[in-house]
């Protein structure tokens, strides 16, 4: 009986010595990939967001799966429930600056993201017009399509034409018209008065 209490206690002991060793070295691993964060940290131009992100994505697995694994043990009896606290407690701050460095990098990702779609969709236009533009100029040394050249328009000789008269002018040699007619008129009785 003394043997089966000594067995359960020295394989509990040999359990938890596994179950540290293990934890301590996840934790050596993600101390190297984990970056103290700060403000000078996130640099826009030497550093690639999208894996950077994806990498933290990764790391946030992981935690998650540890904790998870302490729980299990937890749940198997293979650690206390003191030993569960202090390793939740520990990994659970870890998720959380991976989740706070996740939330920095999300917005430079998108960003690098949205500039490489730029970059490839004027790249994939320059290359559509310039083979459309091949095409074009083929088709028409195929079909011998001269260019029309718009049409250059002589001067027209324009009439000579003398100004329209006013009305004012109008009436006026209307005017002078019958007083020369009365005039003449006049001339003519007084000639024919004299012949007489």
């Amino acid at each position: 009986m003394y043997e089966d209490i000594i067995i359960l206690v020295a394989s509990s002991i040999l359990s938890l010595i596994i179950i540290l060793y293990s934890i301590v070295s996840v934790d050596k691993d993600l101390k190297n990939l984990v970056k103290p964060l700060s403000s000078s940290a996130i640099r826009i131009d030497t550093m690639n967001y999208i894996t950077r992100k994806k990498e933290l994505e990764y790391m946030k697995e992981l935690l998650q799966s540890v904790i998870a694994r302490i729980y299990k043990e937890y749940g198997e009896e293979k650690i206390s429930g003191e030993e569960k606290n202090i390793l939740v407690d520990k990994f659970k701050k870890k998720l959380l600056e991976v989740d706070q460095e996740i939330n920095e990098v999300s917005l430079y990702a998108e960003l690098e993201s949205l500039k490489k779609e730029y970059k490839k969709l004027v790249s994939d236009y320059e290359q559509r017009k310039k083979d459309l533009e091949e095409k074009i100029n083929g088709l028409k040394k195929r079909i011998s399509v001269k260019e029309e050249k718009p049409e250059v328009k002589k001067p027209e000789e324009k009439e000579v034409s003398q100004p329209k008269p006013s009305t004012k002018t109008k009436v006026s040699k209307e005017a002078d018209l019958s007083s020369l007619m009365k005039e003449l008129s006049e001339m003519m009785k007084r000639l024919e008065e004299g012949e007489e």
